[in-house]
């Protein structure tokens, strides 16, 4: 019996992202119908490889109806103005989220995420992974266009009257 992993993803790109890699990200979110003429980092093992033939994200996020809906967003969004409203910054900005079988997890996300932490402003929690079975997620954080993870031991405390799980 295969196993499912959810795996979410939230986190700004650098504010000057390469058009190469905007247009990667329209491709594989599904806003546009052919891959790019041009892949940024075209040795990376993500972009090597099949996954970058198709517009992953998108059929990712939609690939198990019965589990609810997936998210799978990528927009340039206004961050900040400067004082007086005289100069926008905008930012790209990406939110994902989806049950992975996992064939495609163990094949796809070690070569995804660290092509995703490059183009990433973020230095934190960016999100999380999670076998079905498991009680506690693995964190992923980005930190200076690299990926560290963390393996969630605590049991969870009760916000309120703090009793334990």
């Amino acid at each position: 019996m295969s196993s499912r992993f959810e795996f979410q993803l939230a986190f700004n790109f650098v504010e000057e992202l390469p058009t190469a890699a905007v247009e990667a990200m329209e491709f594989l979110t599904g806003q546009r119908p052919d891959p790019p003429t041009e892949w940024p980092d075209p040795d990376n093992d993500f972009v090597a490889s099949h996954d970058a033939t198709f517009p992953l994200l998108a059929v990712l996020a939609h690939d198990e109806p019965n589990c609810g809906d997936g998210i799978c967003s990528f927009r340039r969004v206004l961050r900040w103005q400067t004082f007086g409203g005289d100069e926008d910054h905008y930012q790209y900005t990406l939110h994902f989220r989806c049950l992975w079988l996992d064939d495609d997890f163990y094949h796809t996300w070690w070569r995804l995420v660290p092509w995703l932490a490059k183009y990433s402003d973020a230095n934190g929690c960016v999100g999380y992974y999670k076998e079905r079975d498991e009680s506690h997620p693995t964190l992923i954080y980005f930190r200076q266009g690299k990926v560290f993870f963390r393996k969630v031991t605590e049991s969870p405390t009760s916000i309120i009257d703090g009793l334990p799980w």
